[in-house]
């Protein structure tokens, strides 16, 4: 280390700039105060070893770490480091320091945090999918029919390397080695709200059963959405109630059309994955006829 130079990496490397507006004095002390918490986190910085100890924690569990792709905040290098320092402890938010980083990643032995952090495979795909087995057959038919490998939530369970690991993890593992999520979202579930809180301006789906997709499907695609939202793709089969402006918006209504698949694999591409130019066989690749017909809303009586 002693023979390389190491660039000035922020001392904030996740955090996001927000512009700020400020009077003339306001601005004035603002900026003092900004001089005087630099210099002190500085110094305490060089106590601790500075910016080469630093680098020389991250590459004790992530070898190929590059701190000229770590020169401003969220550049690639920090963003690979992100499932090292997650599963050393440390959730990387805006506020994490450099010293925050080397004080858990010495703590941590390179063996437990599962040493080098590989880039994502672009042509795996995570698959969250509920109860709905023709769905769930039918998307993975479609997605090897664009060239990708789909996977499923038992295979990320086992490339964390743990018996009982956390969602979060699993999430991350996914991640490492997956370029998107898919989340099939089927009304597996029937909900309504209870009658005790029910109230003159709720809509017809608090107030009749209503087609929903399973909990942890729900849990499991907020969780991913709020990680990578640009590598979380959502699929509707069938009608459900809603539970996400989100859902709403970056969606697709999926029926099995032309139109939808080609929807779905555009976004596939947008997510970067590795799908197979040219061919036509995924335009009828997996039938989706009785995913629908399981996703159908059931007769039930309606609570006024």
């Amino acid at each position: 280390m002693s023979s390389e130079t190491i660039p000035h990496l922020p001392f904030r490397p996740y955090k996001r700039f927000v512009s700020q507006t400020f009077g003339f004095r306001e601005m004035h002390s603002h900026i003092q105060q900004s001089i005087f918490n630099a210099a002190a986190e500085e110094e305490e910085l060089r106590r601790s070893g500075g910016r080469e100890a630093v680098v020389t924690s991250i590459r004790r569990h992530m070898p190929s770490f590059d701190p000229f792709e770590a020169q401003s905040p969220n550049d690639p290098a920090w963003m690979k480091l992100k499932p090292v320092l997650v599963r050393a402890g440390l959730n990387p938010h805006e506020d994490v320091t450099l010293l925050d980083i080397m004080t858990f990643l010495d703590a941590a032995i390179p063996a437990e945090v599962k040493g080098e952090t590989s880039m994502p495979n672009t042509r795996n795909v995570f698959v969250i999918h509920g109860r709905n087995r023709p769905a769930r057959d039918a998307m993975f038919e479609f997605l090897r029919a664009v060239g990708l490998t789909p996977l499923e939530w038992g295979q990320a369970v086992k490339l964390t390397g743990k018996g009982s690991p956390y969602i979060g993890e699993v999430l991350d593992a996914a991640f490492s080695n997956a370029q998107a999520v898919v989340v099939v979202l089927t009304g597996d579930d029937l909900a309504r709200l209870r009658e005790d809180f029910i109230e003159e301006n709720d809509a017809d789906h608090e107030r009749n059963l209503t087609q929903q997709a399973r909990p942890n499907v729900l849990f499991e695609a907020g969780m991913a959405f709020g990680r990578h939202a640009d590598r979380t793709i959502m699929i509707q089969i069938g009608s459900l109630r809603p539970f996400s402006d989100v859902a709403g918006k970056h969606g697709i209504y999926f029926k099995g059309s032309a139109k939808d698949r080609t929807e779905l694999r555009e976004r596939l591409i947008t997510a970067k994955c590795a799908v197979t130019e040219g061919g036509t066989d995924w335009l009828s690749a997996g039938n989706f006829d009785e995913a629908l017909r399981l996703s159908q809303v059931p007769t039930s009586k309606k609570k006024t």
